[in-house]
């Protein structure tokens, strides 16, 4: 999408969209991706996008309730980090599924990720945000060319079930969160 200074801004946040998809485990231990949605849960608007996260996955090969959620996965077309309304999606994802899912790889915590490009003529996956209630940090993963460089941006403090507060808290990650 590029920054607001950007020439081919407003051109480029008019024709973008935002998709959503689920990361899932399955009882055949598979990791799976739901279909993209990027139906809009908000009426269009000239300064917001935003999609649709199915509560739950429909996929008709395994047992209503037998899925295991693992990240929701949304794409940022203006490249900038988790909004509120992300941290509160994923969190009421995490009353409904669980905020761990055990997995042939041990337990994973649930996230929300989105990803950005820093090139906007011609978008790659330059990096992406991520938040895992479980571990109460948003962290960012840049795509370095020679690897990946993980930095944390905030901590998450919830008071109740529908109220927090972000710090910016800038610095290296810790070391749970690097593979």
């Amino acid at each position: 999408m590029g920054p607001h200074r950007h020439v081919d801004f407003i051109k480029r946040w008019m024709l973008s969209t935002e998709y959503c998809a689920w990361i899932y485990y399955t009882p055949e231990a598979k990791y799976e991706l739901s279909k993209l949605s990027n139906h809009s849960t908000l009426p269009y608007s000239e300064k917001r996008r935003s999609c649709f996260l199915p509560k739950h996955v429909d996929d008709q090969r395994y047992p209503p309730g037998t899925l295991k959620y693992i990240s929701a996965f949304h794409n940022h077309p203006y490249g900038n980090a988790l909004s509120d309304g992300d941290i509160r999606t994923i969190v009421a994802a995490g009353f409904e599924h669980g905020f761990a899912a055990e997995t042939k790889d041990g337990a994973l915590n649930l996230a929300v990720v989105a990803f950005f490009s820093n090139n906007y003529t011609r978008p790659t996956c330059d990096g992406f945000y991520m938040y895992a209630p479980a571990k109460g940090r948003v962290v960012r993963w840049d795509n370095t060319g020679g690897g990946w460089r993980c930095r944390q941006l905030e901590i998450v403090t919830w008071h109740d079930e529908s109220n927090f507060t972000r710090e910016k808290r800038e610095g290296p990650c810790s070391q749970e969160e690097v593979p």
